[in-house]
């Protein structure tokens, strides 16, 4: 089951001045739209305040039979999840990058890197 995706079209403003004067300007406007859910966060503070605790995937929301994996910095396998419910980490992590591959049923792996700050 898949449920309705939102969009969203962000536009990026780019002005310069030439080095002979300043009264010149030249400005490029570019919109990208994209999925919102497919954004995939890639920080978290894992502190205990309740923002950016947990490594949250809003895409997992609209799939079924998905598997989380997460390897740490040596390419040891730290987590791994079937229907991954956004409650990783557990416990006391250290900070650093981890890396982690998601795999969806019918789709192409997600792979990427999460950096955790305390």
């Amino acid at each position: 089951m898949v449920f309705p995706h939102r969009f969203n079209t962000h536009c990026f403003v780019e002005a310069r001045a030439t080095q002979k004067t300043d009264l010149i300007s030249r400005s490029n406007l570019a919109c990208i739209e994209f999925e919102e859910n497919d954004i995939i966060p890639n920080t978290i503070t894992p502190n205990g305040d309740g923002l950016n605790d947990r490594f949250e995937i809003p895409i997992l929301g609209n799939y079924y039979n998905s598997e989380l994996r997460i390897y740490n910095r040596y390419g040891s396998e730290i987590f791994s999840s079937k229907q991954y419910q956004n409650d990783w980490p557990e416990g006391d992590i250290d900070s650093g990058i981890y890396y982690y591959i998601l795999s969806i049923a019918g789709k192409e792996n997600l792979t990427g890197y999460i950096q955790i700050i305390k």
